[in-house]
């Protein structure tokens, strides 16, 4: 007896698939055959067998090393690019493991899809909303009318692409996470945090439109005896354990997305990861090294040209991402005051606040990241 299974997000989340391949296994199904396109599985009804699977991806696929033959392990099914292991032993019993990277570069370039048809939606969505705002304080134009007499059933389909193209980006996100721990495993951003009473807590927002400046001030922390333990999630929280004054340098190093053996190639080099913030396209990593009054500051990036390449893939990321809905606002805000529509209602007050607030923030992101361009490089001049 055959049956066929459908995956849709199965290459999103390897580990949790190779689970269920092994939970299919013991209750006796076989694995046969994989559809890319369609996303299914075939199995056989077979005898109950204990297995662990690995799913791997390799655009110029190799025969499996010696090592992993001579362990057992045996290439169940290949299709194009992807390859699915097999080891009949329990999970817990396997000392030899495959290594995944090329799945790590393929990951990246659909983050970069999801995420781009991601974000386009949400400006679209948010420009309708502030439309809508406009024209309901205005009394001028009826819904309908304002979202062009879009059907139910397209509207479905814009918002189920919504939907799917966040979920696609963020599961990646995760599946690179993972597979980044199963590289460099060990980790300084699963320091626990310090007692309480025992720290001191500092808050920075927006730092990443200026990465100099939290250098430089982190480094006259640790001068002052403070020295960071741990950074919140998000980024903007950052806890301080008292200490003697300390020489330390910090590296806050931007990348567009994770490259597999980033994290290792800097730990061998004597760095410390303190905290690595994915945002869009984009991951924020904070490094450390300690250093005495006899050295020189320990140096990351000697190339000056590669510092300043990173400075102006900064400014031009932020520009593309915050000037869209800075324009829109300041034409909507300079339509109205040409217009001498003075806010008077509640709903046209609070229209008009959010686009102030909007204009100021999004401005205030754009110019600093343009001016660390600036200072980078006249740190670094030709």
């Amino acid at each position: 007896m055959k049956i066929r299974l459908f995956k849709p997000f199965w290459s999103y989340d390897l580990p949790k698939t190779e689970g269920w391949l092994e939970e299919m296994a013991q209750d006796g199904f076989k694995l046969l055959s994989i559809n890319l396109f369609f996303r299914t599985f075939t199995f056989e009804k077979s005898d109950p067998t204990t297995a662990t699977y690995h799913i791997n991806y390799d655009p110029s696929p190799n025969p499996l090393p010696n090592a992993l033959t001579e362990d057992g392990w045996k290439t169940t099914l290949q299709k194009r690019n992807w390859s699915i292991l097999c080891k009949f032993a329990q999970r817990n019993e396997v000392q030899t493991w495959p290594v995944r990277t090329a799945i790590h570069s393929r990951n990246n370039k659909l983050q970069y899809l999801f995420g781009g048809l991601g974000l386009l939606l949400s400006f679209a969505t948010f420009v309708h909303v502030l439309l809508f705002l406009l024209v309901a304080s205005t009394n001028t134009v009826t819904i309908p009318g304002l979202i062009g007499g879009l059907s139910p059933f397209l509207f479905l389909i814009y918002l189920s692409t919504w939907i799917f193209s966040l979920y696609s980006y963020f599961k990646l996100q995760k599946s690179n996470d993972r597979i980044l721990t199963e590289l460099a495993p060990v980790s300084s951003t699963s320091y626990p945090l310090p007692v309480e009473g025992q720290y001191v807590v500092k808050w920075k927002f927006g730092w990443m439109y200026a990465p100099d400046k939290l250098e430089k001030w982190l480094e006259k922390m640790a001068a002052a005896g403070y020295h960071l333990k741990k950074v919140s999630p998000r980024g903007i929280k950052f806890y301080f354990i008292m200490g003697k004054p300390r020489l330390i340098k910090y590296q806050i190093d931007y990348r567009g997305t994770g490259k597999t053996g980033y994290m290792s190639i800097h730990r061998d080099a004597g760095w410390e990861d303190m905290f690595t913030s994915t945002i869009m396209f984009s991951e924020w990593t904070i490094w450390r090294q300690t250093y005495s009054k006899n050295e020189d500051p320990p140096i990351m990036h000697s190339d000056q040209e590669g510092a300043k390449k990173q400075a102006r893939k900064v400014a031009i990321m932020n520009t593309c991402i915050f000037s869209p809905v800075l324009l829109l606002n300041i034409l909507v805000t300079y339509q109205r005051l040409s217009w001498q529509q003075i806010p008077s209602t509640t709903l046209e007050v609070t229209n008009f606040f959010l686009q102030l607030v909007l204009i100021t923030l999004f401005g205030s992101f754009f110019v600093r990241s343009w001016a660390y361009y600036v200072r980078v490089r006249k740190k670094f001049p030709n």
